[in-house]
């Protein structure tokens, strides 16, 4: 169980409108419950009464209830999205019957046009005593390929640079952060923390620093480069997981 309002005022969480409300409404404890269900992942957020007692809420019993209701809630959500892709593989599939039968309905046409038109020159040869002539000569065909072709093009060029628009779109929304907020600002008495703090703690080990180089003759240093941002972190994001002991001293 977490406290909303430590939540929505920690300035290392990125800024998040719905986390804000619910602060503002007044919901003081939230718990949030995983789900897996044949690979469809979420998590389901329960509310708490702050008043209530925290052995009560962090029961055994009462943790296994919400971790069950959890999985059930995560059925039903999987199950919207499965009934989703149903419906679209039913349109793709009416659709793929219709153009398949467009196409047959179409060679049947051109079929018995052509037929027609064999059946009318050999009339007219039959009538006239002479062959039948082609109405459309080879330069005329040639023009309708070459007309047929620029459209094509023309409509695969649109669709890459439709394509290319929304990829750069997404890029620099992505750029920009995405929806998330800018996080609020320090005040002036967390400003004025870190720059004691940090000033005095690299003082220390820049006197520390001199001592060690001394008793080794300039062969051992202490000061490394990334200190001065982990004593920033350390005094001014100390909720930041960089900043915790484990990863300060295994990292440096």
């Amino acid at each position: 169980w977490r406290d909303v309002g430590r939540l929505a005022d920690d300035p290392d969480q990125p800024y998040d409108e719905r986390l804000q409300t619910f602060a503002k409404a007044g919901f003081k404890l939230a718990a949030g419950v995983p789900f897996d269900t044949n690979g469809y992942q979420g998590m389901v957020i329960y509310f708490g009464n702050p008043h209530a007692e925290k052995e009560k809420l962090r029961h055994p019993a009462n943790s296994k209830f919400m971790s069950n209701a959890a999985q059930l809630i995560g059925c039903a959500a999987a199950i919207q999205g499965i009934t989703e892709e149903v419906k679209q593989f039913r349109e793709e599939v009416a659709d793929g019957n219709w153009k398949r039968l467009k196409t047959k309905l179409m060679m049947m046409v051109r079929i018995g046009g052509s037929l027609g038109n064999a059946a009318r020159a050999k009339e007219e040869a039959d009538r006239t005593g002479r062959p039948g002539i082609n109405n459309q000569s080879l330069s005329q065909r040639l023009l309708q390929t070459s007309y047929r072709f620029k459209l094509t093009t023309k409509e695969v060029l649109c669709r890459a640079k439709d394509r290319l628009k929304s990829r750069l779109s997404r890029w620099t929304k992505k750029i920009r952060g995405g929806s998330a907020g800018i996080p609020p600002r320090f005040s002036y008495r967390q400003c004025l923390w870190t720059f004691v703090g940090v000033t005095t703690t690299l003082t220390a080990l820049s006197r520390i620093n001199l001592w060690i180089e001394s008793e080794s003759d300039r062969r051992l240093h202490l000061i490394l480069a990334p200190m001065g941002s982990l004593t920033t972190l350390q005094y001014n994001l100390s909720a930041a997981p960089a900043s915790q002991p484990r990863n300060t001293i295994f990292a440096q």
